[in-house]
């Protein structure tokens, strides 16, 4: 319930620029498709319960996200930079957050060098579904 999202902040009004995970839960993101949150384990957090882990991805999701890309683990940014790249132009092609991750982990497989196959590639991971946006409309006005 601690994690937080930094966005800029305004010291003139006393305001840090974090938002809580209560506050990003609240949100009604329930018309959008992908959030990808790369910061640093954005899908890991600390125990909650007998209800697992609770993460900044758990939070996209409860306010109504439909897929959440997030990382398990801190990720240099300059790995980063080129695997999201690669995400960005695959998710392009195919409108698929599970095909975009895919090729760009398999991607990342292929360019890291020997001794470092599993740093970038194995850290983000997409949660959630697709499956369940065939009833929204995509675009205000749709049907």
């Amino acid at each position: 319930m601690a994690s937080t999202l930094r966005l800029g902040e305004d010291t003139g009004k006393g305001d840090s620029g974090l938002i809580y995970f209560p506050e990003l839960a609240r949100l009604d993101l329930s018309r959008t498709l992908l959030v990808v949150a790369s910061g640093c384990a954005t899908a890991s957090g600390q125990l909650v319960g007998r209800e697992g882990a609770a993460s900044l991805v758990d939070a996209f999701l409860l306010a109504g996200a439909a897929s959440v890309v997030g990382s398990l683990w801190s990720i240099d940014d300059r790995d980063t930079a080129p695997f999201f790249s690669a995400f960005y132009n695959a998710y392009r092609v195919h409108s698929s957050p599970a095909t975009a991750l895919r090729a760009a982990q398999l991607g990342s497989l292929q360019t890291t060098p020997p001794g470092d196959k599993s740093r970038t590639w194995s850290a983000f991971m997409l949660v959630g579904s697709l499956e369940n946006l065939r009833d929204r409309p995509l675009m205000k006005g749709a049907s």
